[in-house]
């Protein structure tokens, strides 16, 4: 089981065993990661093989549900396929379906909620386009409470289609309204129980961990194997925020920050801050590599687990279809605004650019292409509108 997994599977688990054992959401764990993955793993009894199964028929509906993405955005169904047909076969989308943590299902709702809600926006009936609108708000809300990245998406979605489509405001306003009730269920759940009003806690350790100590790391020229040395001394900063006695502080102190209270909150974000501060051309530097990294155009960033060989042969043939995949979206995001097609330039935009920058604020570390499976669906979409603009191109020009 260990090949398809990242370490963190362990704390699903945990969390499906307190539902188990108390039917509740009082274990700190779910102020880390909010609750329906682990709700999977208890109602498949916490078999991994009967989870990892399921993951991996819910990860492979997502290629047929690209081709329908594609419909959507008014491709014909020979480029509908094509669209599915990339994300079936590319190779970050099969190492993290088949994978024993929330990408699976939470990267299918985000598919689907998009799906609705272009579904919303062309359809004729205004009361067909409220029900696809509320139903895009409860994927969206559900894949949310898979993995919490998702979390603040409805906003800029709002946004946009208000932009470019303001007769449909209706909808979109039912979106919205739905997106941020589900949403709040889960901020009032943590608030009550927790003390603390958010949605999950995981944000402002993974920025002092994966973004500031890195930072920190480069800074003072350590190695990698010399990290416990730096965290060491940032959770010796972070406890004298708090105004505790750091006598005591060592690495692994960073381990009980995990669920951390407004107050560690503050402190983790403060001393990421004062990194950031006192380090800007490394923050700045490392953009670019934490780009690189999430985009799969460095080694190793698709291997992260043993589904294909290490050999520089294998490494070197996803590097380059990770390249060509991304160089292939971006054209195609440049022609659909060139032909004014606005729905796909901007549905696709917006949601990469959240999810980019989204990533690239908290982490430059610890980065690999398991954060853009969500985007695979969307960049398939961007590259297949390039392949059908070039080769209308080049038929126009055999005919003259």
């Amino acid at each position: 089981m260990s090949r398809f997994e990242a370490g963190d599977y362990i704390l699903y688990s945990l969390g499906a065993e307190h539902f188990q054992s108390f039917g509740d959401f009082t274990n700190s764990l779910f102020l880390v990661r909010p609750p329906l993955f682990s709700l999977i793993i208890y109602a498949l009894n916490m078999d991994n093989n009967a989870v990892l199964l399921f993951n991996s028929v819910i990860g492979s509906l997502i290629a047929p549900l690209s081709c329908i993405l594609a419909l959507q955005f008014g491709f014909s169904s020979r480029y509908a396929l094509l669209a599915g047909i990339i994300v079936a076969v590319d190779p970050s989308s099969i190492v993290f379906s088949a994978f024993l943590g929330p990408e699976p299902i939470a990267n299918f709702l985000l598919l689907v909620s998009i799906i609705l809600l272009l579904k919303s926006m062309t359809s004729l009936n205004k009361n067909y386009s409220l029900l696809w609108s509320i139903t895009a708000a409860t994927a969206l809300v559900l894949s949310a409470f898979t993995r919490p990245a998702t979390y603040l998406l409805w906003v800029i979605l709002a946004f946009w289609f208000v932009l470019i489509d303001r007769k449909k405001w209706l909808s979109i306003a039912a979106f919205a309204l739905f997106s941020l009730l589900g949403i709040s269920v889960w901020l009032i759940h943590n608030a009550t129980v927790f003390d603390n009003p958010t949605f999950s806690t995981i944000s402002p350790y993974t920025m002092l961990y994966y973004r500031a100590a890195s930072i920190e790391r480069i800074a003072v020229g350590q190695t990698s194997e010399n990290m416990d040395d730096i965290y060491t001394k940032i959770n010796q900063r972070v406890e004298q925020h708090l105004g505790h006695d750091i006598s005591t502080v060592d690495a692994g102190t960073r381990n009980g920050y995990f669920a951390a209270s407004p107050e560690v909150a503050d402190a983790l974000q403060a001393v990421s801050l004062e990194i950031f501060l006192k380090y800007p051309l490394i923050y700045i530097a490392t953009i670019p590599v934490g780009f690189a990294r999430m985009y799969g155009l460095l080694p190793f960033a698709s291997n992260l687990l043993p589904h294909f060989s290490n050999n520089w042969l294998s490494i070197g043939i996803q590097i380059a279809w990770n390249g060509i995949f991304l160089l292939g979206s971006i054209l195609g995001l440049w022609f659909a605004y060139r032909r004014k097609h606005w729905v796909l330039l901007g549905g696709v935009f917006t949601i990469g650019v959240y999810y980019t920058v989204g990533t690239l604020l908290v982490k430059s570390s610890g980065l690999n292409t398991r954060e853009r499976t969500m985007l695979t669906p969307f960049m398939a979409v961007a590259f297949v509108y390039a392949v059908q603009f070039l080769w209308e191109k080049w038929q126009e020009r055999r005919k003259i």
